[in-house]
């Protein structure tokens, strides 16, 4: 839940909108939730330089090297490509930014990208530089969220911390709430609830940690083995969501 959290729902920020590039960009978010990173690599590289303006292509291709390179490199080239890839895109999403100052969707990339950052000072064990980065990037999305209330998959980064909010200590719920956010796991599941089922790309994501809570935090049986087999079903190369999917079986008495 950690690891989902700091690493906040990389390919869960598509509009709802459709752009030149849409295609293309779905192919490679599902052939990372398919565990095809290489695959991902390969047309989201080329989605890049042929919709350079496409608001989601830039982080997903970060994204989609970080996970290939995990398995692949050392623990510092990883985190170096990673640093590097995000510097990069930061840098592509504030030009947008200042281009297309109205269009939220390019500030909701915007601090996507600038919060990643919290991932690479997460594993150098630089907690304040976490939280800072964490905080600015979060900052960006949820005023992109309060500026655009059709914004859907933004409900998702808002849920996941409302939800940690609302399994923490008063001091971080008092935190939270000075941010305008209700912390509150009731609160936060609603809005993943929302996500999964009302936007356009966020739904997979949103899915896929529902699931995980319904089956060992906040127990929910029978949604839990509802989206653990929607995402089985999906993408059929992903282990951990059989696995999912054959524990709700399990818990629910049908295997």
């Amino acid at each position: 839940m950690k690891y989902t959290i700091l690493f906040i729902s990389i390919f869960s920020f598509i509009f709802g909108g459709q752009r030149p590039g849409d295609k293309a960009v779905r192919a490679g978010a599902d052939a990372f939730y398919n565990y095809e990173y290489e695959k991902s690599i390969k047309i989201l590289t080329k989605a890049r330089k042929d919709y350079p303006e496409h608001p989601g292509v830039h982080v997903a291709w970060a994204a989609a090297h970080w996970r290939y390179e995990e398995a692949n490199l050392t623990i510092e080239e990883v985190y170096a490509n990673f640093e590097r890839n995000l510097s990069e895109i930061v840098t592509v999403y504030d030009s947008l930014v200042a281009k297309y100052p109205d269009e939220q969707e390019y500030k909701l990339y915007q601090g996507t990208a600038k919060g990643l950052n919290a991932r690479i000072h997460l594993g150098q064990k630089k907690w304040v530089s976490t939280l800072i980065s964490a905080y600015q990037g979060f900052r960006i999305i949820q005023k992109a969220k309060e500026k655009d209330p059709y914004l859907t998959d933004a409900y998702l980064p808002i849920g996941i911390v409302e939800y940690y909010a609302g399994m923490s200590n008063v001091l971080v719920k008092a935190g939270a709430e000075m941010f305008g956010l209700n912390a509150s796991k009731v609160e936060g599941i609603r809005k993943m609830e929302i996500a999964a089922t009302k936007s356009t790309w966020a739904w997979t994501e949103s899915m896929s940690i529902l699931s995980f809570i319904y089956q060992f935090i906040d127990i929910n049986e029978s949604r839990g083995l509802e989206l653990s087999k929607l995402l089985s079903e999906k993408y059929p190369k992903n282990y951990d969501y059989h696995v999912h999917y054959a524990f709700s079986l399990i818990q629910t008495g049908a295997l």
